[in-house]
Parts: C-alpha cells; sequence; structure tokens
C-alpha cells in the first residue's frame, strides 16, 4: 500500500508541475483603446476671436469590429513570413473622451509580428438610440457668441491605422492606443461654412439632413484622422514599440 501510494503522490506530483508550467506560459495579449484628442480646436479661429471656435465635451463611437493584421514568423531568424489576421469583435460604445476606456483584448499567437495594422470598424447598434458617432459641444462664431454643436452619424465606416517600424516579439502582452484627431476631422469645414449652417432650436445640427454639405465635409475626413500607439507592457524603455526615425 506505501508503495502505490508513493506512485500515486509522484504522478500527482508531476501533473500539477505540468499543469502550472502551462498556465504560466500564456498566449500574448494586446489591450485595444481608443481616444478621442484636440478637445479645443483653433485652426478654424478668426483672428477677432480670444477663445478657440470648437470645444468639444462629448464625444462615443460604437466600435462593432477591430482587426490586427501583421506579416508573422515563428522565429526573429526565421526565413518564411506569413499573413496573421486576429480580430475583436463587439459592439461597445467607447467614451472617447474617458483615458480609462478599452475596447477589448486581442489574443494572439506566440511569433514575432510587423507590418502591423488595425483596422476599426464602427457599426449600427441593435438599440436605434446609440449612434455610430456622436460629437458635441460648442461653437464660437465671430461675433463672440457661443452656440451648442451636435455631429451625428448613423452610417456605418471603417479606418486603418499603422505605425512604420513597429514589430511585436509576441510574447509579452502589448496594449495599442487608437487617437482620433478632432481637429483633423474638423479640418474640411470652414468658418463660413459653420457660421451659415442651419440652427435647429438655437443649436447647430450635423447629420445627413440637417446641414448635410457640413456632414459630408465631416464624413471624407474620419478615415484619415486616426493614428496609434503601442505600448510593450513590462517595458520601462519602451525600446521595442516603434523606431520611427
Amino acid at each position: 500500500m506505501k508503495r502505490i501510494s508513493a506512485v500515486m503522490l509522484l504522478f500527482l506530483g508531476v501533473l500539477l508541475f505540468s499543469c502550472e508550467k502551462n498556465n504560466t506560459d500564456p498566449s500574448p495579449v494586446l489591450q485595444v483603446k481608443m481616444q478621442a484628442i484636440n478637445k479645443s480646436s483653433t485652426t478654424l479661429k478668426s483672428a477677432n476671436l480670444a477663445t478657440p471656435l470648437l470645444n468639444w465635451d462629448v464625444c462615443t463611437m460604437n466600435v462593432s469590429h477591430i482587426e490586427f493584421k501583421a506579416e508573422g514568423k515563428e522565429t526573429e531568424n526565421a526565413q518564411n513570413s506569413y499573413e496573421v489576421s486576429y480580430e475583436w469583435k463587439g459592439s461597445k460604445v467607447v467614451d472617447l473622451f474617458d483615458a480609462s476606456s478599452v475596447i477589448g483584448d486581442i489574443v494572439l499567437d506566440p511569433g514575432i509580428y510587423d507590418e502591423i495594422e488595425l483596422e476599426i470598424e464602427a457599426a449600427k447598434s441593435q438599440n436605434a438610440t446609440v449612434p455610430v458617432f456622436y460629437l458635441a459641444g460648442t461653437y464660437t462664431d465671430a461675433q463672440g457668441i457661443v452656440i451648442p454643436i451636435e455631429i451625428t452619424m448613423n452610417e456605418d465606416f471603417k479606418f486603418e491605422v499603422e505605425k512604420e517600424g513597429t514589430t511585436f516579439e509576441g510574447i509579452s502582452d502589448y496594449s495599442a492606443l487608437v487617437t482620433l484627431n478632432l481637429a483633423l476631422l474638423i479640418s474640411g469645414v470652414s468658418e463660413s461654412d459653420l457660421g451659415a449652417a442651419t440652427l435647429t432650436d438655437d443649436k447647430l445640427i450635423v447629420n445627413t439632413t440637417s446641414n448635410p454639405d457640413i456632414y459630408l465635409k465631416i464624413k471624407s475626413k474620419i478615415s484619415s484622422c486616426g493614428d496609434v500607439e503601442y505600448d510593450h507592457h513590462g517595458d520601462d524603455d519602451d525600446n521595442d514599440d516603434d523606431d520611427d526615425d
């Protein structure tokens, strides 16, 4: 009986060691965040205006899908590379002014990744009251009058962000911060466009039916005003993130 007990204890010990080893070697994860930048814009500021022309208070996006695309290889010295694609599916309404907002995690297979692109898709929610993209704040006109402004998009759209020189070693975790530059988003709209806009209940509303000319100018910019920064978790120097120079 003692010999059988010893064998069983040895078997259980090997099994426990194997499980602990597997649990300490998880697949790497890319945590995706998203924020809007330039809450105050002076891009369209008149010479006689003392305050920013546009100030934004609310910015949300209903993110429906994120796709991670890259060239992968098993080791640093491997000769052959292959195309990979991993994805996260939502949807999730993201507050783009909340610095702590996380969209989701993309689980990657271990390996080396470069030529990395993230494709972000925003789509209509099952809840019809939730806009695909919503931006609200105030517009200060040439006379210094402050007018509430709301921009609502209820059309599906997507955009890609990439950063040259980015490489993941595919062992530890990373985070990706996707930024939406609001100054670039509005850069196609002139002060005369806003000054001539139709107001609804003293509010400047922009969508497909209200001030559609302004809407189309903003819509044309949304695919080109994104950027991304990567952070290598556990690396204080962040030397592995990217080499743009």
